[in-house]
């Protein structure tokens, strides 16, 4: 068996530093051949306040998409089929994020929206399926919040050496789907 695809993308990106502001706005522009020759188009934009030396707080928005892999659309195995007509992945995402930093340690809080469409995944139609098949789900929303701290403990104890670290990380997400049935 043989296939093949060609992507091609171009993007453009300006930021601007207005004292304690940082503002960048994008876009990609993206032909596959897959997609019978559409340009698609996904923009992005972000914004960072200073309001401190050591303190932000950012936000952002982003379009983007995911082309089925040929595990996606080919693959098959007695436990897994691919499926030859699945759509690409859609999705938008926004971000708000505070951040802290100084020599001893450095923390942060992001909570994050994301809405996926045509999102692929590997599913049982029913139960007593033996093999998952690839699928375009019609929907799934993601929120969450993401938050850590980073010690950096070599400036307390130098004996770990001055670029040790000791970091704590912590996500909580919560996703809601609909498959269209």
């Amino acid at each position: 068996k043989y296939d093949d695809r060609t992507n091609t993308s171009v993007s453009f990106e300006h930021t601007v530093n207005l004292d304690k502001v940082v503002l960048s706005a994008g876009v990609l522009m993206n032909h596959n051949t897959l997609l019978n020759g559409e340009y698609k188009f996904y923009p992005s934009v972000s914004a960072t306040y200073r309001p401190m030396e050591r303190f932000s707080i950012s936000s952002s928005w982003s379009k983007s998409m995911r082309m089925p892999t040929f595990t996606d659309l080919y693959y098959k195995a007695p436990t897994h089929i691919g499926r030859n007509d699945l759509k690409p992945e859609k999705s938008q995402s926004v971000e708000l994020g505070l951040k802290y930093k100084d020599d001893l340690f450095s923390a942060y809080l992001t909570g994050f929206l994301l809405w996926g469409r045509n999102v692929i995944d590997w599913v049982k139609e029913r139960p007593e399926d033996t093999a998952y098949s690839a699928w375009n789900m019609s929907e799934i929303d993601t929120k969450g919040v993401e938050m850590g701290i980073n010690f950096h403990i070599g400036q307390l104890l130098p004996l770990f050496g001055e670029q040790a670290t000791l970091t704590l990380d912590y996500t909580r997400m919560h996703q809601t789907g609909d498959s269209g049935d």
